[in-house]
């Protein structure tokens, strides 16, 4: 028992910190989206289709389709690792 806790503390440790949180989509526009998480805004910027973006059936989004579902009242989770955004997940 203490060998797989063991293993297991030292495979999250080695991955980093993955944490998420949820927000209301404010804007999306030429690549950059803002949202609003706990009351402030935080604005996220696409980079060669970087972080992922997933619609609500989980299915990855095209960069074309971005404009299409992040629109402004959408809620999203976040999710990051180490600081920086990873994917953003349209909730239902």
């Amino acid at each position: 028992m203490m060998r797989a806790f063991a293993a297991i503390v030292g495979v999250v440790m080695m991955t980093g910190v993955l944490m998420a949180a949820d927000g209301v989509v404010v804007k999306y526009e030429k690549n950059k989206l803002v949202v609003k998480v706990d009351g402030k805004e935080k604005t996220i910027e696409f980079v060669k289709g970087h972080p992922h973006v997933h619609g609500a059936d989980g299915k990855v989004l095209k960069l074309a389709d971005y404009p299409k579902h992040l629109k402004a009242g959408v809620k999203v989770e976040l999710e990051e690792e180490d600081g920086k955004i990873t994917e953003v997940l349209i909730k239902k």
